[in-house]
């Protein structure tokens, strides 16, 4: 414990006066930068609205016929949206980068193709990548056509980076920022509220069916399950629990943190083929909240606490449910979960490199 603290106020001055342009594609709001600027780091935030749908002529799908039969390539119509789409970024952003700055970090840069990194790079004496979703093998070939612009890449999936050497990727998890206007949700509740809020993938609706079917029917307990179905499911499928909320589409951010600071319990539902901690962890843990969760690696995490924290496979038990639920949430000290948080994360990303 006093060795993080160490850590973290040796580097907490160390990105103060220093100029950051972050680049990433809808995922980090504005106040995300008003809270780096708040601690002195000169955070700016390059924006890139959504794209245009890409339109399929007749010459695309004679290419597409031709690349299938003569190279026995089937993604030629991928390609062709991936590059229509950075298309239409570079025009957004073309000459309203007006400065250099200290330091440059890609969020998901493998949504970018080389032209366009290679345009923001300029900008940059040191330019960085950071991946919060695993790599897969079409993923890996449009990172590898621009690892070279990168001083340094790193990613939350452990796996990817054993996987794909190539990518000579290092390995840092998410983050999390604080909202003062969510903080101020926080009140204390009269009962249990689980929350969870995210994508169906790997079926999360018949593991968190599976869990609140462990939790004693003599707790008071309210729900505010939300899941985020693909338009293409066939919603005859899915669990018919009246606790669910099925969406159409995903909800704000602002919105999602709203329900987890205003419940007392989040789930976490681990997808199989990603091993990295999700966000939810970090903000969870941030506005000390109990955490369900089904990745065992949670344990590696310097703030886990097994009062805060329930790893949840087939074998728990409705009693060990229940007294996790009985137990008080065991206080943390505030160093370890703010070392994630993003002036810190980015400290530690950026500074680490020059210092080795």
């Amino acid at each position: 414990k006093s060795l993080i603290s160490y850590f973290i106020n040796m580097n907490k001055n160390a990105l103060i006066g220093k100029s950051v342009l972050i680049v990433e594609q809808g995922f980090l709001r504005e106040e995300a930068f008003e809270f780096l600027n708040a601690q002195g780091i000169n955070a700016d935030f390059l924006k890139i609205e959504p794209h245009k749908p890409f339109v399929k002529n007749k010459i695309h799908k004679l290419l597409n016929v031709f690349n299938r039969l003569v190279f026995k390539k089937n993604d030629y119509l991928e390609e062709a949206a991936f590059q229509d789409k950075n298309r239409q970024f570079l025009n957004q952003i073309y000459n309203k980068i007006n400065k250099k700055y200290d330091y440059i970090l890609f969020i998901r840069h493998d949504n970018f193709n080389e032209n366009f990194v290679k345009y923001i790079c300029k900008y940059g004496s040191s330019v960085y990548g950071y991946l919060w979703d695993s790599v897969n093998d079409v993923k890996e070939n449009k990172l590898s056509k621009t690892r070279h612009f990168f001083n340094k890449v790193y990613c939350f999936d452990e796996d990817s980076i054993r996987k794909y050497p190539n990518l000579k990727m290092n390995y840092a998890t998410n983050f999390f920022y604080p909202i003062q206007e969510v903080q101020d949700q926080i009140t204390p509740l009269k009962n249990h509220v689980f929350s969870y809020i995210g994508q169906l993938a790997n079926r999360r609706d018949i593991t968190i069916d599976n869990i609140i079917s462990k939790v004693n029917p003599n707790i008071d307990i309210s729900y505010n399950i939300n899941i985020v179905v693909p338009p293409d499911f066939d919603k005859k499928q899915l669990v018919k629990n009246p606790n669910f909320k099925y969406l159409e589409h995903g909800i704000s951010l602002h919105d999602y943190l709203f329900i987890t600071a205003k419940s007392s319990i989040v789930l976490d539902i681990q997808i199989i083929y990603q091993k990295g901690f999700t966000f939810r962890i970090f903000e969870a843990t941030h506005y000390k909240k109990k955490i369900i969760t089904t990745n065992p690696k949670v344990k590696e995490l310097e703030f886990y606490h097994p009062d805060n924290i329930l790893i949840f496979t087939e074998n728990t038990s409705s009693e060990e449910i229940t007294n996790f639920l009985t137990k008080p949430y065991h206080l943390i000290d505030e160093n370890l979960i703010n070392k994630y948080r993003l002036d810190h994360w980015l400290e530690n990303r950026l500074i680490s490199h020059q210092n080795g």
